[in-house]
């Protein structure tokens, strides 16, 4: 913006500079041809008459000669003689300051001619006149160049006003068209994208308000059920039984409301989580305990190292890492492997199984709340729904990035996420 109003300030000097050379111009131009010819005809006529008349006369007989000339023409003239005016300057001026001084030629005296007479006086007063119209030709000049510079700006800003002014409204479709890389320009960019983010912003926020509809339906229609059954139980069996149901139906809207919650916690555009050179063997360790309690049959191959250093947040990367896990967990056939290593200075954590694979077309959406592939997969055998957008989440708010391709040793969905480089990091 600075360099833009740097440009502004520089075109306008530029056209003042112009204005002034086209002034200057003007102004001697107006001065030769309508203002000096007329003035030094009349001086000349004037030197004429004075030669003329006062040539062959003593000083006496031309002063009283000059006194009848400045009667008939209306000017203050005197004689000077030489020697005074010696003594006031070594040399006449012939012009200039409050006396014009006209040279009657090998006379001891001289013609004063004062400033204050109506011809010099109507000189100064039309040359005051042509300055002041060359001065409104100035500022009119720089007037319209303002004008030319600032409207196409203005109309600019206008626009960018009329599109903020709909999006206020509602209509988040409205755009600033950009037709510069100029500052201005620039700003329109900056309306758009911010336009974007506010509609990408709503949209997810519509789509997950209706996802989590949906995700409560189930479980408070099955309480609503379990209760009126429960009414109607005819032993204390059965009675328990559907107490049972009812805690589990709870404990899954529990489950729900907790990842959506921890969801919400991580959003995008938070700030960077704060991290520290942490040993991962002992994390993988402990998170693989943990969810192999849900399925004992499940192998979980941790990192052949003994120890793995990158800069994380200790209390919330072990929630990617199980998230991935318990993903694995549900799709993997008899085995998860996890592996680490370092890309140049970048560490990398991968988890892999042999379960299906998901396919590239899915790739990134797999990571979008509520997402389950298999429709046929409800929460019981599909989890919530929200694992893999929060891992997606914590990873970026670690600066790190998370890709899913496919296993090569294993075939199934093989996750690699990036973490930061780090100067404690080694492996």
């Amino acid at each position: 913006m600075t360099r833009f109003y740097l440009k502004i300030v520089g075109v306008i000097l530029l056209v003042m500079i112009a204005a002034i050379i086209v002034f200057s111009n003007v102004s001697k131009r107006l001065e030769k041809r309508l203002f000096k010819p007329q003035t030094v005809q009349q001086l000349h006529s004037l030197t004429e008459t004075f030669r003329n008349e006062l040539a062959e006369l003593p000083p006496e007989d031309a002063k009283r000669a000059l006194e009848r000339i400045a009667g008939e023409r209306d000017i203050s003239i005197e004689l000077v003689d030489w020697q005074d005016l010696k003594l006031q300057s070594t040399a006449p001026p012939s012009n200039g300051g409050s006396t014009h001084y006209i040279d009657l030629g090998g006379k001891p005296y001289l013609v004063a001619l004062k400033t204050s007479d109506s011809l010099i006086a109507r000189y100064v007063k039309e040359s005051e006149v042509m300055q002041t119209v060359a001065l409104c030709q100035v500022l009119l000049i720089i007037g319209l160049a303002g004008f030319f510079i600032v409207r196409p700006l203005v109309k600019k800003l206008r626009q960018q006003e009329q599109t903020i002014a709909k999006i206020a409204d509602g209509d988040l479709n409205a755009r600033v068209e950009v037709s510069s890389k100029d500052a201005i320009g620039r700003l329109g960019n900056r309306l758009n994208l911010m336009a974007d983010h506010i509609q990408e912003l709503l949209g997810r926020q519509k789509q997950l308000i209706q996802a989590v509809s949906h995700e409560m339906r189930t479980p408070t229609a099955r309480i609503g059920f379990a209760l009126e059954m429960l009414q109607d139980a005819k032993s204390e069996e059965e009675r328990e039984r559907r107490i049972h149901s009812l805690n589990e139906d709870v404990a899954d809207m529990d489950a729900l409301l907790d990842e959506l919650l921890t969801f919400l916690r991580f959003d995008e555009t938070a700030s960077q989580l704060a991290k520290d050179p942490t040993d991962l063997i002992p994390i993988i360790f402990q998170v693989s305990d943990r969810v192999r309690r849900f399925r004992e049959d499940l192998i979980i191959q941790a990192p052949e190292v003994a120890t793995f250093t990158a800069a994380i947040s200790p209390k919330y990367f072990p929630r990617v890492l199980e998230n991935l896990l318990m993903n694995g967990m549900r799709h993997a056939k008899s085995r998860i492997e996890i592996t680490v290593g370092m890309d140049g200075k970048v560490p990398w954590l991968a988890v892999a199984d042999d379960g299906p694979g998901i396919a590239p077309s899915d790739a990134e959406r797999i990571f979008e709340p509520f997402i389950r592939l298999d429709p046929s997969r409800d929460r019981s055998t599909g989890g919530t729904g929200l694992g893999l957008a929060i891992v997606k989440r914590i990873v970026a708010r670690h600066q790190g990035s998370i890709v899913l391709g496919r296993s090569e040793n294993l075939g199934g969905a093989h996750f690699l996420i990036r973490l930061p480089h780090s100067k404690e990091a080694s492996n």
